[in-house]
């Protein structure tokens, strides 16, 4: 709840108009879901001004907007008098405002801010968190995509007094986001994942992506703890340069360590070993090494909440193994999905060569199955995009896929690296388009087959899921 009195100079605006009302429940920058006593932020982007919409902000019940200086001084009568129901505050940029607004709110609370960070995994390691955390203590997260420039202001001026944590993604695609998203959120704990070949197309090259991630670690304040994956070379000297920190790793001694994996169809099992808190058994309703390691990671800021905040919040191994197993997959995000005879393994909401690879490695439990896999393009890999295709195509072979479908043109390279693999022609088809290649894939799949779905979230193949699994009930009927 926010005092409509107050938005103003928070973001260095004006009242255009007479203030109706003293409060707004909650701030919307979309104004088909709007709700009544809301406050609309009138943000632009490349394809869209928001500043068009507000008649039906209006019309929808909006309390107040936020709107452009310039664009209120060229409105003439009419739209004023459209306007004359709602509160509209001035500022140079509603966007601005809109993350002015947020990191005044996160300053006036006093709950812990966790930021996630990393190439691969920050999603279900935010998902993994939240599921442990929440067993102590009302928890804010990252919904969706809400983990950018405009996400990560939206989430935290969700939270309320009521929330003790908020683990918040923080999303970064070009040079100089992430010192913006870190004194919106102000975090006090920090963990970047991993650092991989994602986004290069701005980033050049792998240390490019390590050094703005690790300005996370930079941001942290001096109460703050960097939880540090000694696993990955880029990351792991930031164990001598952050002085509150804690550590996690599959492979060596760590304040927190994985080991002893088994897993199956039907998920995996493993041991985390925490140094003063002791060990236990987890078990998690998903499979593949990677995300035995992003259950390492939220266990770690489990781990950590305990140091940040106080022993209220602290919790025992037992604990953290507990809401590990209550953790769901989230949707698109390696989803098992089992129709009928066969079954697909749908992880289509991103894809970058270090994601690709692990879900290759992921099909290795489901032994003796025929794997078809349909892939689709990774986007903003810059000038080794090609490369990088090709090398997932052998790999592909290396990890037993039978058949391979490609969507789009990037992806034609993965075909590519397949049959320099030794992969049959015969095996491989590039397709144009989505339902090109639904429809091929429901000529080839087979009783007792696996089908790996995974491409770029701008792929869409959900739609590819939705005409497949529409088509082959329509044949079932």
């Amino acid at each position: 709840m926010f005092l409509l009195e107050e938005i103003a100079p928070v973001i260095r605006g004006e009242y255009l108009s007479p203030v109706r009302g003293g409060e707004v429940p909650r701030v919307s920058i979309d104004s088909r879901t709007i709700l009544p006593g809301e406050l609309f932020f009138a943000i632009s982007g490349e394809r869209f001004d928001g500043h068009d919409f507000l008649a039906t902000v209006v019309e929808r019940g909006g309390r107040a907007a936020v709107v452009r200086r310039t664009w209120w001084a060229e409105q003439g009568d009419e739209m004023r008098r459209r306007l004359s129901g709602i509160t509209l505050i001035g500022c140079d940029d509603p966007l601005t405002g809109l993350q002015e607004m947020a990191a005044w709110h996160r300053r006036r609370l006093s709950a812990a801010i966790i930021g996630i960070t990393g190439s691969n995994g920050k999603t279900t390691t935010k998902e993994m968190s939240a599921s442990i955390l929440s067993q102590k203590s009302a928890v804010l997260k990252s919904e969706g995509n809400f983990n950018n420039h405009i996400g990560l202001p939206l989430t935290l001026l969700r939270m309320t007094s009521n929330h003790r944590v908020a683990v918040v993604e923080m999303g970064i695609n070009h040079p100089g986001e992430m010192e913006l998203l870190c004194r919106i959120a102000s975090p006090d704990m920090a963990l970047i994942t991993n650092i991989g070949e994602a986004h290069l197309e701005f980033f050049k090259d792998l240390a490019g992506v390590a050094k703005a991630k690790g300005t996370l670690f930079e941001a942290i304040s001096q109460q703050g703890w960097a939880l540090i994956n000694l696993d990955d070379p880029h990351i792991r000297p930031w164990e001598q340069r952050v002085k509150r920190h804690l550590t996690f790793s599959a492979s060596q001694e760590a304040d927190v360590r994985l080991s002893s994996i088994q897993g199956d169809q039907n998920g995996m099992s493993f041991n985390l070993r925490f140094k003063a808190e002791g060990e236990a058994r987890v078990h998690l309703a998903s499979f593949g090494f990677h995300q035995a390691r992003n259950a390492l990671a939220a266990a770690t800021i489990a781990l950590g909440i305990g140091r940040l905040v106080g022993k209220e919040l602290a919790l025992t191994a037992q604990e953290i193994a507990s809401g590990l197993a209550a953790f769901r997959p989230v949707s698109m995000r390696s989803q098992i999905i089992s129709l009928g005879k066969f079954t697909i393994f749908f992880d289509a909401y991103n894809a970058n060569p270090g994601s690709m690879r692990a879900a290759l490695e992921a099909l290795g439990y489901f032994k003796s199955r025929r794997i078809v896999a349909v892939l689709g393009d990774m986007l903003e890999l810059g000038e080794d995009s090609e490369v990088s295709h090709r090398s997932i195509g052998r790999d592909l072979v290396e990890a037993k896929v039978s058949v391979l479908i490609t969507v789009g043109e990037k992806a034609s390279a993965i075909a590519g690296g397949a049959r320099e693999a030794g992969m049959s022609s015969e095996k491989i088809s590039c397709c144009s388009d989505l339902e090109e290649a639904a429809d091929l894939l429901i000529d080839i799949v087979g009783r007792g087959d696996l089908i790996l779905i995974k491409g770029s979230r701008q792929m869409k193949l959900e739609q590819l899921l939705d005409h497949f699994v529409r088509k082959k009930g329509e044949m079932a009927s």
